[in-house]
């Protein structure tokens, strides 16, 4: 005598124990019904993941949040691999200089105040800025590296995406003032990986 079972009989004047409740009657399941006595096929397990849609690593498919959301700048922050392809320097004389060689192994990613993240290149750092959903921004700003032994003042911008709490790409480009070469223009492809 159950208005919810599908064979519920509003005439019944007693209780057959015949009464059908449809539901998941899997109890590890996230949709489980424990007043469900015949399972209806449709039991959903649970994922976890960051079910906060304003975060960086939200995930659409998660039903139980796992309390590690984080925003991109949060995510940024690190230990990155890098992967450059840099345009060579051209230098009268000596030949082509690999900028892939000048850019390290791997870079840390420290964390600013609002947007604001600081990427380690090794001997210089630039600032650049990360929306919330991984675009990272870097404005022309002035540094220097060490190319075969000078220091070589340059100005650097970019922009890139973080696409994952583990992969992202960077575009930065360069404007080096070699001493009695002049200014060279390159560019930098950089894959970021954890």
């Amino acid at each position: 005598m159950n208005p919810l079972a599908i064979n519920y009989n509003p005439d019944a004047e007693e209780d057959d124990g015949s009464c059908l409740i449809l539901g998941c009657t899997n109890p590890t399941m996230f949709n489980y019904d424990p007043n469900a006595n015949t399972d209806n096929g449709g039991c959903i397990p649970f994922i976890n993941g960051c079910t906060n849609a304003t975060m960086f690593n939200y995930n659409p498919n998660a039903n139980t949040d796992n309390g590690a959301c984080l925003t991109a700048q949060q995510a940024a922050v690190g230990l990155w691999d890098v992967s450059p392809d840099c345009d060579d320097i051209t230098v009268p004389v000596i030949g082509s200089i690999s900028l892939n060689d000048q850019i390290p192994e791997s870079i840390e990613v420290n964390e600013g105040s609002g947007d604001i993240i600081f990427i380690d290149l090794g001997t210089s750092q630039i600032e650049g800025n990360i929306a919330s959903d991984g675009t990272i921004i870097v404005s022309p700003q002035n540094t220097n590296i060490d190319l075969m032994g000078f220091s070589v003042d340059l100005s650097v911008s970019g922009d890139g995406l973080l696409e994952t709490e583990n992969s992202g790409y960077m575009d930065l480009y360069y404007d080096l003032d070699i001493p009695i070469v002049g200014t060279q223009n390159v560019s930098c492809s950089i894959i970021l990986t954890r």
